[in-house]
């Protein structure tokens, strides 16, 4: 195995590259490697093509913007593929959870419903009267007072 003088150049290096990906490692099948993206095929045949020391002009220019323009494209189609699959996954999610939290109300509703009724012993099944709660010295504490609400609240007529 003969060796060159000198510094090993992008474009030695890219060749022994090639020649190590052409062959796939020991122990793995060839089909679950990862494929090169097709973005980068272009970019990637006209580099190699190219000569570390040689001058980038004309024609070699015109491939490079076009390839550099393809990839980019490509990407950004990708990207925004990508970004609208989500979104639509992301709404799907959301209208999944809102069925299951109308769902989950709607049980909570019905327990509230089954619970007993507390029977009231006035003559006409009014509910009592309840004083507004005026912050005043001569008034009962809001605590009294809000407790005395909510046991109103949960009065109601039996059948």
């Amino acid at each position: 195995m003969s060796r060159s003088s000198g510094p090993v150049t992008r474009a030695q290096a890219r060749l022994v590259q090639a020649k190590e990906e052409s062959s796939p490692p020991e122990g793995l099948p060839e089909e679950s490697l990862p494929a090169a993206p097709k973005l980068t095929e272009d970019i990637q045949s006209t580099l190699i093509d190219l000569a570390d020391n040689d001058p980038v002009l004309g024609r070699d220019a015109k491939e490079l913007r076009d390839a550099t323009a393809t990839a980019v494209t490509e990407v950004w189609q990708d990207a925004h593929h990508s970004t609208e699959a989500l979104a639509h996954q992301i709404s799907a999610k959301n209208v999944s959870l809102l069925r299951e939290l109308n769902t989950s109300f709607a049980a909570v509703g019905e327990r509230v419903q089954a619970q007993p009724v507390i029977a009231s012993c006035l003559p006409e099944g009014a509910p009592p009267k309840l004083q507004l709660f005026a912050g005043s010295s001569d008034s009962p504490p809001f605590s009294l007072w809000i407790r005395r609400f909510e046991n109103v609240l949960r009065m109601r007529a039996t059948p």
